[in-house]
Order: structure tokens, then sequence, then C-alpha cells
């Protein structure tokens, strides 16, 4: 594997990017055999917007659900505003990019909810799919790659045109990383057949039972985010040539757009969390204002008291404020 078949992401500095931009914005210089000649310049505004949602009113309703993880909310509320252009009828041919994106992070982080908090917000599909489920092609007691198309399908009710704009979820990617022993296998391994729906491929389905009936499905719109831990190397995951050394080949690497960490869920964010979860049994427990923030925090000096329950992450809140509750609920 050479170097030049892996694209490699450089972190750039925010302080030295703006003064790159504020030193060039203004002026563009164009060499002549005369003179150099200074052209006026600025750097180039947002596009006409086409879509009813803004990225930032995407981050906000985000922000709804999803506690913290400020990085990765900005950044996936630009991928999901790409997403949306590429639906509008106006917008349809035009370059738009899309990006596959790859959430790194610690279990409990949010990762699963970020990605199904965009598709409640775009009003889309969403499918989770747990990438160690997959199976290669000819291989029983799994997953096939073309079975995303099904389960997509069905959880848009058989409309293609719905479909095409979902998102999918796939989760646990890591844990389909080659090792060094089996890396000649890899052209047969799932990661390869994932690249054609990653690609856009256009996919034979069933429409009805009946023999030949078959329709094609296209993946060129759909966005794929894809979600893993990295288990305890989470943390030194800083490039695609990580990602590599990982296990996962360059092939897949290369079509993650962009590659946002995450960071683990910290006491104050599950705080945050258990407020919500409270005013959910308010309505069966006729709970008033007091009785309400004395409960929520009580549940937030469990948590802050519990460094196993902060490892868990925001998986924790749910269960720790159910249980809470179930004595009370019993004596009803």
């Amino acid at each position: 594997m050479k170097e030049d078949d892996i694209c490699m992401d450089k972190p750039v500095d925010d302080t030295m990017l703006q003064s790159v931009i504020k030193e060039f914005e203004g002026t563009l210089v164009k060499n002549n055999p005369v003179r150099q000649e200074k052209l006026a310049f600025t750097l180039p505004k947002a596009h006409k917007r086409h879509s009813s949602i803004r990225p930032r009113d995407i981050y906000e309703e985000i922000g709804k659900t999803v506690y913290g993880q400020e990085e990765a909310k900005r950044t996936l509320s630009v991928i999901l505003y790409e997403h949306l252009l590429r639906q509008k009828d106006g917008c349809r041919g035009r370059d738009i990019p899309k990006t596959n994106a790859l959430l790194i992070g610690p279990s409990g982080c949010g990762k699963t909810l970020i990605a199904k908090s965009m598709a409640e917000v775009a009003k889309v599909p969403f499918v989770r799919i747990d990438a160690s489920s997959l199976v290669t092609r000819g291989y029983r007691g799994g997953m096939h790659v073309e079975q995303i198309m099904d389960i997509l399908l069905n959880a848009s009710n058989g409309h293609k045109t719905i479909a095409s704009r979902g998102i999918i979820f796939l989760d646990e990617i890591d844990k389909i990383a080659t090792t060094d022993a089996d890396w000649e296998l890899a052209t047969g391994h799932v990661q390869n057949e994932l690249l054609s729906i990653i690609d856009g491929a256009d996919l034979y389905h069933e429409t009805t039972h009946l023999e030949y009936e078959r329709d094609t499905f296209s993946f060129k719109d759909v966005l794929i985010i894809f979600g893993g831990s990295f288990e305890r190397k989470w943390t030194n995951i800083n490039d695609r040539q990580d990602l590599v050394s990982y296990g996962l080949v360059p092939e897949l690497v290369n079509r993650m757009g962009t590659i946002i960490r995450m960071e683990q869920s910290s006491a104050d964010v599950l705080i945050q969390m258990i407020r919500p979860a409270v005013e959910e049994y308010s309505a069966i427990l006729d709970l008033d204002r007091d009785e309400k923030t004395l409960y929520t925090e009580l549940l937030s000096s469990i948590i802050k008291a519990d460094k196993e329950l902060i490892k868990m992450g925001g998986r924790c809140v749910g269960p720790l404020v159910r249980k809470f509750f179930e004595d009370r609920l019993f004596e009803l």
C-alpha cells in the first residue's frame, strides 16, 4: 500500500487560517509581463439558499435533543443542509456535494442519537445498521450489504423516492476492520462490498413476489453516516492513515468525506439529559415544578457520585430515571 493511495487529513489551525484569509482578502495579484496588477478580490459568499432551513436552524434543532458535541453538531448541520439541497427540484443535476461522515467516539457519547436527530429534523427515513452483523456474499448467519436497501425501503413504506432521501447510520464500523492475518482476504471482505452503495449504485429489488418483476433503487442521494468507538484507541485516531492502520481498507476510508471526533459525555451533559427524562414522568405522577426540580437534582447527584455511570454516557440516563420512578409508579 502506497501513501499516494491514501487521502490524508491535515489538521488546520483556525488562527493561522484566519490570518491567511485576512492577508489575501481584498487583493488578488495578477502576473503580467510588465507589472503585477492588483485586482479586487473578496472571499466567495454562501450561495443562494434553496432550502427552507439553514445550517444554523438545523444546528439549533439538533441541539434540542443532543447536548454538547458542538463541533459535531455544526459540521453535521452543514452536511445535512447540503443533503437537503440535493433533493430540491431546482438543484437536481448540480454538483452539490454529498459528504458521508465518520463519527468516532466512546460508547454512549451520542453517535446514534445525533444521526437520528438529523433524520428527524430533515423528516427523512432513518435506518441504523450494525456493521458487525454484515457478512460477505456466500456466507449465512448475518446480513448481506444488499439487504440494507430492503431495510431502507421498508422504513419508507416501499416509497422509493422517500427512501432515496434517507439517512443510513452504519454503526460499529470499527468492528469490521481486517487484521494483518486476513488482509489478503480483504478483496472479498464486506468493507469492499459496501463501496457500491456508498458510491451510489443502482441495486435490483423485487417489487412483488411475481417472477422476473424487478425494479432498481439508487443510493445516489442516500446519506451515509458511519460510527465507531475504535475501542481504547479512539483518542489516537487522528487521520485516515490511522484508520487504515486500524484495519479499514483505503478505498472505504477515502469515501468518508469528513472525520468527526466526539467526546465522552460529561456529567454536566448527562444532567441536561435528566431534565427532559424527568418531565416525561410529570404527567403520570402529576409533579409540580418544585418536585420536578427536587427529583432532577437528586438524580444529578447520583450521576455525579458514580463514575461508572458517567463512563456509560447517555445510555445510563433513561434506565436510571426509570428505575428511580419505578416504586412511585407501583404505588399509584
